[in-house]
């Protein structure tokens, strides 16, 4: 029988993609249900293989890797209940198993999440108080394996959910590095998503956050990612073969502090 599988995640390292929880939903008998498995697919081999799935069924989850672990926090059950439970796996320890690790002093869903060395920093999400969902901006981290909870750090503002966490080297100085929160939304009083545009840097001296600059024009259709040590705005165009080819608008650079507009934008 042909599976529907929903609200999953997709993060991709230097061979393999992986595609992670979500759930499998029964048309026949209207059941959403903890998938058997999840995968990584080879897009050089075209290989799509079976990998031990997530122990529960979850969605909305903060999911973020560093070339050597993916983390997956929080989230929420297909029912909609808040889920503070948070999982780590070695992406080049055959076979790939998820591993516990401590839970959030909270519940949370859809936060921003990076990691870097192990270290792993959750910022935002939303809370789910009687089926409405409420925004915040609290920050943890924890050091893998080191740590057996997490440390709370000063909380952002503006609050948002879906932010993009980067965590870069210092190059400057050893076994630092600086954390950026790039975009997400919040909720209006009409409970109305709403773009968060600012870029964000965390003071480790000041324990506070730094603005760093505006994202111009952002919108919920554009994407954001970081490579080559810069921030990339995108967005995606239907083709005439019924494909989506995705576009960098512009990027900012943190090496210079300075936006870029691509070619495809002038």
């Amino acid at each position: 029988m042909k599976q529907y599988r929903k609200r999953y995640g997709i993060i991709h390292a230097d061979d393999n993609s992986y595609i992670i929880g979500g759930y499998i939903f029964d048309p026949i008998n209207k059941l959403r249900k903890l998938p058997e498995n999840d995968y990584k697919y080879n897009p050089k081999t075209d290989i799509l293989q079976p990998i031990v799935s997530l122990p529960n069924a979850v969605v909305s989850f903060g999911l973020a890797i560093d070339g050597k672990y993916i983390v997956v926090i929080g989230g929420h059950t297909p029912s909609n209940k808040p889920l503070s439970q948070c999982y780590i796996m070695e992406i080049k320890n055959f076979p790939e198993t998820w591993t516990s690790l401590p839970d959030l002093p909270l519940p949370t869903s859809g936060p921003g999440v990076g990691i870097i060395d192990g270290e792993i920093h959750v910022i935002g999400g939303f809370d789910i108080i009687s089926y409405e969902s409420i925004t915040h901006g609290e920050y943890y981290r924890l050091q893998w394996p080191i740590d057996t909870q997490w440390k709370k750090e000063t909380s952002i503002e503006p609050i948002r959910a879906r932010s993009l966490v980067v965590s870069v080297p210092n190059e400057n100085v050893p076994f630092k590095r600086f954390i950026y929160v790039a975009g997400g939304y919040d909720v209006n009083i009409q409970r109305r998503p709403i773009a968060i545009p600012t870029v964000h840097m965390y003071d480790e001296e000041k324990k506070n956050w730094k603005l760093i600059t505006t994202i111009p024009n952002l919108q919920f259709k554009h994407g954001l990612s970081f490579y080559d040590d810069k921030l990339h705005i995108s967005h995606s165009i239907l083709n005439i073969d019924n494909q989506y080819n995705t576009q960098i608008i512009r990027s900012y650079d943190f090496k210079t502090n300075q936006w870029i507009e691509s070619s495809n934008n002038l």
